[in-house]
């Protein structure tokens, strides 16, 4: 799989700058599971998502791709797939990752010990700096990749300690109303399945629309984004999420999506 990825890399890279040019940013778009798709984050970033989700998990001071530790692959690391592709884009792109410097969000699902896991994250990210933001006596710089920790998120004290902080939390419905800053959490992320019972046929019934609207409008009261997961994966679900301003339409289908919100844009 590593040898196919790697490949897969030295490819895009030589023709990354001139298909990117022709492809609009999907700024609603986000890859779930990204790595499980037949070309990991390189058919993402060819049709511009605005972000890009990654599980893994910490095995032997290792932070392998995986979704537990028993399916990882040898060799498959977050630094030699996603980071450093990334920081080599970063790099032969003038510093960014898009045209126009359109930022680039990473969510980096943790499946292990949190704190454990994100100490040695925090360190493995010393080296990609550079194009990261980051948020300094709690103001944020913008930088080319966002790094938002996700799944067993480490606990927001255990961020603090830093004065410069270069990872970000993924929240939940309980973090609401908690006057947490969006320069620590930017992104609600809510499990579609345990708020709603509509999977993507028949039409959305009212009072779940108006439970979404509500969520929606709480969610943006904190100037945070939205993304469900577990979202029905089909055009009549992202035509839902879509009119109503959700920010962030989970999906496996990476071409699909993004022509659908091109085409409706």
């Amino acid at each position: 799989m590593l040898k196919v990825i790697f490949i897969c890399i030295f490819l895009f890279n030589l023709s990354y700058s001139s298909d990117n040019d022709e492809m609009m940013i999907c700024d609603r778009c986000h890859s779930h599971n990204d790595y499980l798709n037949d070309v990991p984050i390189l058919n993402a970033l060819k049709y511009g998502y605005k972000s890009i989700e990654v599980d893994i998990v910490l095995d032997n001071n290792q932070l392998y791709v995986a979704h537990y530790w028993w399916t990882k692959k040898k060799d498959v690391f977050i630094n030699n797939t996603y980071l450093d592709t990334l920081y080599k884009i970063f790099i032969n792109n003038e510093g960014s990752i898009y045209k126009n410097n359109n930022p680039l969000i990473l969510l980096v699902d943790i499946k292990s010990s949190p704190n454990e896991t994100y100490e040695v994250f925090n360190r493995l990210l010393n080296n990609y700096k550079p194009m990261l933001s980051y948020v300094i006596n709690d103001s944020f710089v913008q930088g080319a990749v966002t790094i938002i920790l996700s799944g067993k998120r480490p606990v927001i004290e255990h961020l603090k300690k830093s004065t410069k902080r270069y990872v970000f939390i993924d929240g939940r419905t309980s973090d609401l109303g908690k006057s947490i800053s969006k320069n620590v959490m930017p992104i609600i992320s809510i499990n579609w399945k345990k708020e709603f019972n509509w999977r993507g046929y028949q039409e959305f019934p009212v009072k779940e629309e108006e439970h979404l609207l509500e969520l929606i409008k709480k969610v943006h009261s904190e100037r945070k984004m939205i993304r469900f997961w577990g979202s029905p994966d089909n055009i009549k679900s992202w035509e839902l999420l879509y009119l109503n301003d959700v920010d962030l339409i989970n999906t496996d289908k990476v071409a699909e999506l993004y022509n659908y919100i091109i085409t409706n844009k």
